[in-house]
């Protein structure tokens, strides 16, 4: 007996686009760290782009109108505090959501990057070294993945 192939029903209705893939945008100077976390959180289906200091990272948000930031505060350029006030002030960018990572970190809360991030309301705060399975984790509840 010959098996009959099977079909799955595409759930779009005639005419209807597919969903958008989420967008997340990697914005880190150091090349190892984004290639890093483009393999780690490779395994949901969302579209990932890559920039290396925050003028690039700025035209890529302007242009893609990503879903999830990671975004890292000491880079050439235009650094992270800068694109994320730039992303605050605009009324169109400031529903984008935001994890810091970064290595500066001090004791007294108030001048930290955390304390600074947390004031203007970033979604979550990394430091670094982090492991790379609690930033995915971080990425899938931020994106509604898990």
């Amino acid at each position: 007996m010959a098996h009959m192939p099977i079909f799955t029903k595409d759930k779009t209705q005639p005419g209807e686009k597919q969903p958008a893939r989420p967008v997340i945008l990697i914005v880190d100077d150091e090349e190892d760290l984004c290639q890093l976390l483009n393999l780690a959180i490779q395994h949901y289906d969302c579209e990932i782009c890559i920039a290396h200091d925050g003028r690039q990272a700025l035209d890529m948000i302007k242009e893609r109108k990503p879903d999830l930031i990671l975004l890292d505060i000491k880079m050439p350029n235009v650094n992270g505090y800068e694109v994320l006030a730039q992303i605050q002030q605009d009324p169109s960018l400031s529903d984008i959501r935001v994890i810091v990572m970064t290595s500066l970190t001090g004791d007294d809360q108030t001048d930290t990057d955390e304390g600074w991030a947390v004031r203007l309301g970033v979604d979550q705060f990394i430091s670094k070294p982090f492991a790379a399975d609690r930033l995915v984790e971080s990425v899938g509840l931020h994106l509604g993945l898990e």
